[in-house]
């Protein structure tokens, strides 16, 4: 179940923008196989239960489960079914097919790190090439999203090397050059700038002249140099001023520390929603280097300062109001919460509006 508020929101949004409408067509029949015909006969018949099994759990569109609840049942089948078939049957024709079914129950349960690993290893299957068109281009985004909501860019840029290879040969294909937008777009949604101009620029050598798509790909670049500065991967920009309590803050003075920044407001209930998690974490992390700084975007200094009161908010809370050049519009916030992960020398590591990613960065960056 997922342990924090949003992601099945961001997960859904996603998905209609890049997952090809019917991107969950039933699986091939087995056109290669590493084991003898006997045994991947009785793999077959094994792998016809399995998704049976799987598909009574989650009967909704794409496999989807309709609930968190149901989403972290299906993932435990997903781990024991699949789990057993590819170490009864390695080499199997299925092999691929069925790391993708586990990785998408993972990244669905929001389990990101796990499932897009085992998505990896689903698109390095020597029988990943031989599943349909559709199918692959499901398996590429969702492991592209579950690696983007992470901004783990080393793996995002191996699996859109794997997109590449995917549409060699289809560049002009109009579902292609959509999806491969999309992913575009995602990017640059999730501030992977520089990835985002890579794939871009990819994109554009195919040399599409059809109207809409130069149009949509001009306005992709414009917003590729607006977003430059606050990518990931730059220095944070300077965060400065008088914390609720009259004393100053400057995130400039934190070099050595993991700083998260959590632009939320009282009004807003996924921000409200994330606190107590956020809690937990200052809690357990503050001794090894980690400093929250909260935001607050309320209308009224009073209103924010009487919450964090009362909700035993210890971490420093800044609020600037309205204020021409208050951080939200410097750091361009359009959405609450927005949550953005400084490593010890003053980089943004992360930047989204929170969830799973939030607890992999911090842990990773104290462990570093």
């Amino acid at each position: 179940m997922p342990k924090r508020p949003g992601l099945w929101l961001i997960l859904f949004v996603a998905a209609a923008l890049l997952m090809p409408a019917d991107a969950f067509a039933a699986a091939p029949q087995p056109l290669a196989t590493k084991l003898s015909s006997a045994k991947q006969n009785e793999a077959d018949r094994r792998w016809i239960e399995i998704r049976e099994e799987l598909e009574a759990l989650a009967p909704g569109p794409g496999g989807r489960p309709e609930t968190a609840m149901a989403a972290t049942m299906h993932l435990e089948l997903a781990k024991a079914y699949c789990g057993e078939f590819l170490g009864a049957y390695p080499g199997a024709a299925q092999s691929a097919y069925a790391r993708f079914l586990l990785g998408r129950a993972f990244v669905y349960a929001d389990e990101l790190a796990a499932g897009a690993k085992e998505l990896a290893r689903a698109r390095r299957e020597t029988t990943f090439a031989r599943l349909p068109l559709d199918v692959r281009l499901a398996a590429l985004q969702l492991e592209i999203w579950a690696s983007g909501l992470l901004a783990e860019t080393a793996q995002i840029k191996s699996a859109l090397s794997a997109l590449h290879a995917v549409a060699k040969g289809r560049e002009q294909d109009r579902r292609i050059q959509r999806f491969r937008a999309g992913v575009v777009k995602f990017l640059l949604d999730n501030w992977l700038v520089d990835e985002a101009r890579a794939e871009l620029a990819a994109l554009q050598m195919t040399k599409s002249t059809a109207p809409e798509a130069l149009a949509e790909r001009g306005q992709l670049s414009q917003a590729i140099k607006a977003a430059e500065t606050l990518k990931i991967g730059a220095p944070v920009l300077a965060l400065a001023g008088k914390r609720l309590n009259g004393k100053r803050i400057d995130i400039a003075r934190l070099r050595g520390k993991v700083v998260v920044i959590d632009f939320w407001a009282t009004w807003c209930p996924p921000c409200v929603a994330a606190l107590p998690h956020l809690k937990e974490l200052y809690a357990s992390y503050r001794e090894k280097g980690l400093v929250i700084i909260g935001v607050g975007e309320d209308d009224e200094r009073a209103v924010l300062a009487d919450f964090v009161r009362k909700n035993n908010l210890t971490w420093p809370m800044m609020w600037e109001g309205d204020a021409d050049g208050a951080p939200a519009e410097r750091f361009q916030i359009s959405a609450f919460p927005t949550v953005l992960i400084v490593d010890r020398k003053g980089i943004v590591r992360y930047r989204g509006h929170g969830g799973a990613a939030v607890d992999y960065w911090i842990k990773k960056l104290l462990d570093k």
